[in-house]
């Protein structure tokens, strides 16, 4: 007969249980003599740690890409990976391009595991951007293009005419024609937009003739003419 931990009793040669403990067999023979032995019913149960790391938390226009390390001081560790659309991977690396929640599962040797969530972010907010048309006066001065944005920490990459380019928001210019603005946010999106600089209005054309004064023409005319 049996007996142990939790007021486990058995009758059977062979006897299963699910409590860690000593237990105690007594054996009766034919002959009504008995013998007494212990079992020792050992238990390992301990889960694993479970630590996740990353080189980024978030998805941009410029990180396409993630990695996701998965490490345990247990020995004999199997990780496991479970993500968005499906994902599912093995090993202690993943390399993922898909923003959402990730679970790593770290599986020991005695077959306990522990779960670790890890959420990776997405930032592809492409920067708002401004340009305006505008016409070139007849000063011959130039203009100052007009290009900004709202988007805190962007920068400005201007081209143009003539091998024109430019990394401020309003470069002057003087040369017709259709430049573009690249404006690139702190995430790497970009977003573009075109200025139309229009020459200057046609300078008129015209001449001038006067007479000449003389002794005998005290005055004289003098006339423009507009061809």
């Amino acid at each position: 007969a049996w007996s142990g931990p939790g007021g486990f009793s058995a009758s059977n040669a062979q006897t299963q249980t699910n409590l860690p403990g000593v237990y105690t067999l007594v054996f009766t023979g034919p002959n009504g003599c008995s013998s007494t032995r212990s079992v020792v019913a050992p238990a390992d149960t301990m889960t694993p740690d479970l630590q996740l790391l990353s080189n980024q938390t978030e998805l941009t226009c410029a990180d396409t890409v993630a990695s996701i390390a998965a490490q345990s001081g247990a020995t004999g560790v199997q990780f496991t990976w479970s993500g968005p659309n499906g994902f599912s991977a093995a090993g202690s690396l993943i390399t993922v391009n898909q923003a959402g929640g990730y679970t790593a599962t770290a599986t020991a040797a005695n077959g306990c595991s522990a779960q670790q969530p890890y959420f990776l972010m997405e930032n592809i907010e492409a920067p708002d951007v401004q340009a305006s048309d505008d016409t070139l006066d007849c000063s011959g001065n130039g203009l100052a293009l007009s290009g900004e944005s709202g988007t805190a920490g962007v920068s400005y990459q201007w081209s143009g005419p003539n091998g024109f380019s430019a990394m401020i928001p309003a470069p002057l210019v003087a040369q017709p024609g259709t430049y573009l603005l690249l404006v690139t946010a702190p995430n790497g999106c970009i977003s573009v937009d075109t200025v139309n600089i229009v020459p200057p209005p046609a300078v008129p054309a015209f001449s001038a003739t006067s007479d000449t004064i003389t002794c005998t023409l005290a005055s004289a005319t003098m006339l423009v003419e507009n061809p």
